[in-house]
């Protein structure tokens, strides 16, 4: 049986898509605001803040922040026990503890403090059996299963937030490359599948392409049609080499394309960024205090995942 509530992954493209949609100083203002959010406290649970403390609602945590002036105070400090205070904590101790984050690193780490930890979507089916039970235990299997999945994944999602894992695009980057072979090709006016049974025969066989091979298996004909256009035997292709279904590489592909929208929109957002030294300041102490070096670093702005770019 379903649970009643199932919560996307918080490293998923759905909880980091929101800054596509928005202009430059659109994504400022929400980056600032979720970092305010993040450094402060609340009362009971959330997924923005942790349990004690001070009592707000998000209204008038907004208002409050639009209304505050952010002043280069020396003693600026974070509050203890938020979460963007344990977000900091383990990024400097997994930097070792630098003085100083470049422009790169801190909007990889700006991309993870921003996802949007609380969505969630309904079993319909569960809904209706828990309303038909009891109204109020509903609402009391809702704070449960939100306390627990906090509680489970808010700790993976500050490690995450630590990391400088590298964003995955392996396959869009592969694809991208065998559609270009393909298109290539010296076709003489034939269809794409009469110069791949040349090289393959009826019963497949190992395709090169460069760097880029594939083992094709048999009755590969069959699985395919032979009017497709190169874009579709690259998706093709990419199945046969990953054991899959095409349909299984166009879900990867959608996925890994929109995770380089969003590796993008980061990438505009820094540089204007770099070109604004009162909104970079304005991050520096909304994140405690570090400075942040506008030359690029070593680190990848967007890096998000663990597959690697490479073609193989």
């Amino acid at each position: 049986m379903k649970p009643l509530l199932e919560f996307e992954p918080f490293w998923s493209t759905g909880r980091r898509k929101w800054i596509l949609s928005l202009s430059q100083e659109e994504r400022h203002r929400w980056v600032r605001l979720r970092l305010f959010v993040r450094s402060s406290r609340l009362q009971g649970v959330s997924f923005n803040c942790k349990p004690g403390g001070e009592v707000a609602t998000l209204e008038e945590m907004t208002k409050r922040f639009e209304e505050r002036i952010v002043t280069d105070d020396p003693s600026y400090e974070l509050l203890p026990n938020t979460l963007l205070a344990d977000v900091m904590t383990a990024v400097k101790q997994a930097a070792g503890n630098p003085a100083a984050l470049s422009l790169p690193r801190v909007l990889q780490l700006l991309e993870r403090v921003t996802v949007d930890l609380g969505g969630a979507t309904v079993n319909r089916a569960a809904y209706r059996r828990a309303t038909n039970a009891s109204p109020l235990r509903l609402g009391a299997e809702v704070m449960d299963l939100g306390s627990d999945w906090a509680a489970r994944e808010v700790p993976k999602w500050i490690e995450w937030c630590a990391s400088t894992s590298k964003r995955d695009v392996g396959l869009l980057t592969q694809y991208e490359y065998v559609r270009e072979q393909l298109a290539r090709l010296d076709t003489k006016g034939a269809y794409l599948s009469a110069v791949l049974q040349e090289r393959l025969g009826v019963r497949g066989g190992h395709l090169r392409f460069g760097h880029w091979s594939v083992e094709v298996r048999d009755r590969w004909k069959v699985r395919s049609e032979f009017d497709w256009a190169p874009s579709e035997w690259a998706i093709f292709l990419l199945a046969e080499k990953e054991r899959t279904h095409t349909r299984a590489i166009k879900q990867r592909l959608a996925a890994q394309n929109l995770e380089r929208q969003i590796g993008g929109a980061w990438a505009q957002y820094g540089g204007w960024l770099s070109e604004r030294p009162d909104e970079l300041r304005e991050l520096e102490i909304l994140l405690g205090g570090i400075a942040i070096t506008p030359a690029v670093g070593t680190e990848d702005a967007g890096k998000v995942g663990t597959n690697s770019d490479s073609i193989a």
